[in-house]
This record gives C-alpha cells, structure tokens and sequence, in this order.
C-alpha cells in the first residue's frame, strides 16, 4: 500500500521513507572528519530523507529504511545509523530554531524602525501646513510621506505574517527526523530510490 500524499510505501500504519544505497559509507559526508555517530550525512542522502519527510502528512507516521546489499548490512551497526541520522536532524532542527528566533528578533526591530518612520511620515504633513499652507507641493509632499510611511511597514508585516511559516515548517520536519525510528535492512527487489554516489 502506498500513501497518496507522498508516493511512500505503507508498513505497520508507517510511511517508509526508503533510500538504498551501496554501502555504509554513501550515507555520510566523506569530507566530515568526525566520529562517523557525529558526522554529517551525505548531502543527497539528506535532501531525499528531508524531501520524503515533508511530503509525508504531519499526521502520518514515519520510518527511515536504509537499505543496504546484504554483504554491507553484516558490516552495518544499526543502532550507530539511527543515531547519526536522529542527531544530524536534531542538530538541524536546533540551528532552525535558532533562525526563527533570529527572524523574529530582526521582525521585531523592523517593526519598531518601521513604525517610527511611520509617525514621522504622518507628522511631516502637519509641520509642512504651517511653511506651505494649502500649497500645491505641500500637499504633494504630504501624500508622498504618508505613501512612503506605510511602504516602510511591508518588511515586518511580511515576517509576521509569511516569512516565518516554511521555517517553522522546516524545523517541525526535523524534529520529527529526529525521533524517527530508524531501521537498516538487506534490500529486497522492490524498486526503491537509489541516492548518494
């Protein structure tokens, strides 16, 4: 069975979310020297799993199959794979949330600036009425104020209102990365995603 939203293959009420590759290896960045539980994953192999995730409905649950030829999986130590790949995703999830307070603190900012320039803009016109009363070019000047005023407001209402979803999107995909229970099989026959080199 297949679930519709994401084109994953359905086990136990589970999404699988398959990646097959040829050895252990592939799964891991070859340029991270850490330990290989705290190493980065393979760039490919990270977008798919990511990519997976956020096809899958937030009310669906979800595995992580690494499928591996039955020679790599004698050699493979799942417990290790599950938690390098629930860390990595921990890790990311931690760095997105951090970005969305970043994006909150710089909204909060933008609102404070925004909404000084706003009532200067709106004060200007009164003071131009005393130098240019119902002057042509005051006039001008005051729409222009009161334009340029309420434009200054579009950046913090463009962060309150829809910068902040898909980050917040982002980090809620990761955070269920990284409580995803995690299994490493011999690959069978079906057709699954190859990914990594």
């Amino acid at each position: 069975m297949r679930d519709p939203s994401s084109n994953c293959r359905i086990e136990d009420g589970h999404a699988l979310i398959e990646v097959r590759l040829r050895k252990v290896g592939h799964l891991f960045n070859t340029l991270d020297p850490s330990p290989l539980i705290d190493r980065d994953l393979d760039d490919d192999v990270e977008a798919y799993i990511y990519e997976t995730a956020h096809e899958i409905s937030s009310k669906m649950l979800f595995r992580v199959v690494i499928l591996l030829p039955a020679s790599e999986t004698a050699k493979a130590d799942p417990v290790m794979i599950a938690r390098a790949i629930n860390r990595f995703y921990a890790y990311r999830g931690r760095a997105t949330l951090k970005q969305l307070r970043r994006i909150f603190r710089q909204g909060r900012l933008s609102l404070m600036l925004g909404l000084w320039f706003l009532v200067t803009c709106l004060s200007l016109p009164r003071i131009l009425d005393v130098f240019l009363p119902n002057h042509f070019v005051g006039s001008f000047l005051a729409e222009g104020l009161m334009i340029v005023g309420w434009v200054a407001m579009w950046r913090p209402v463009q962060i309150f209102l829809y910068d902040w979803w898909p980050i917040r999107k982002n980090m809620q995909i990761c955070q269920r990365l990284s409580r995803a229970r995690v299994e490493v099989r011999a690959v069978s026959g079906s057709t699954v995603a190859s990914v990594g080199p």
